[in-house]
């Protein structure tokens, strides 16, 4: 009489899905908590005069917004005639907390 056994399974393959299953985790995981590069940075929230505006004479003064406070140094912004040349620059003032320069 013969009998038949069903095929056994080591631990081995058990290891292998568990490994498999684990870097798959950990690489989601880091995918999904991982910051995006723009979330690093201020985003420019307002201007005025509006963004792509036209004016006839130079304003007295440009208003930027910013989405957080921003630290601002000497060639931070650059204003420009039409004939890409610096006119006499412009004092600028940071207020707090809006980071509106």
């Amino acid at each position: 009489m013969m009998t038949a056994t069903a095929p056994r399974f080591g631990r081995f393959p058990v290891r292998v899905l568990l490994a498999v299953t684990v870097l798959a985790g950990t690489l989601l995981g880091a995918l999904l908590a991982g910051a995006s590069p723009a979330a690093a940075h201020a985003a420019l929230t307002g201007s005025n005069p509006k963004d792509g505006a036209v004016v006839a004479t130079a304003p007295k003064e440009v208003t930027l917004t910013f989405s957080e406070q921003i630290a601002m140094g000497d060639d931070s912004i650059r204003v420009l005639e039409p004939s890409a040349s610096a006119p006499t620059p412009p004092r600028s003032a940071i207020s707090a907390p809006g980071g509106t320069v």
